[in-house]
C-alpha cells in the first residue's frame, strides 16, 4: 500500500460545520479540503480526486443534486459520496440515492463523531 494519504473533501455551505469536520478528519489523519458551494466544489472535482466526498444538499449557487448529476463527467466519477444534510424528505433522500450518493444522513439525527467513525470505516 503507498504511503498517500487519503482524502476527504467537505462540501458544506454552515463555515462552522465545514471546519469542525475537516478538523477531526486531520486529527485522525485524513487530508481534508473544504468548499462552501456546489461550484467551488465541481472545480475541484474536476481538478483532483478525492477518496470520499461529504456533501450537503441544501447550498447556495450550486446545490448537491447539481454536484451529484455532475459527478460521472469529473474525475471522481467513481468516489464515495456521503450526503449529510438538514433535508428529510424520503424522496429527497431517494433522489440524492438515485443520483449516486452512498449514504444519506439527516444533519439532526447524526453527529459530527458519528460521521468521523462512518468516514473511518469507510476508508479502512
Amino acid at each position: 500500500m503507498s504511503g498517500k494519504k487519503k482524502s476527504v473533501l467537505v462540501v458544506e455551505d454552515d463555515k462552522y460545520i465545514g471546519e469542525l469536520l475537516c478538523k477531526k478528519l486531520k486529527s485522525k489523519g485524513i487530508e481534508a479540503k473544504m468548499c462552501l458551494d456546489g461550484r467551488q466544489a465541481l472545480d475541484l472535482l474536476y481538478k483532483e480526486v478525492f477518496d470520499l466526498v461529504l456533501l450537503d444538499l441544501v447550498m447556495p449557487i450550486l446545490d448537491g443534486f447539481a454536484v451529484l448529476e455532475e459527478r460521472p463527467k469529473t474525475l471522481n466519477h467513481s468516489t464515495s459520496f456521503i450526503v449529510i444534510t438538514a433535508l428529510g424528505q424520503d424522496e429527497d433522500i431517494e433522489r440524492a440515492k438515485r443520483l449516486g450518493a452512498e449514504e444519506v444522513f439527516q444533519k439532526a439525527l447524526i453527529t459530527i463523531e458519528e460521521v468521523i467513525k462512518r468516514v473511518e470505516k469507510k476508508m479502512s
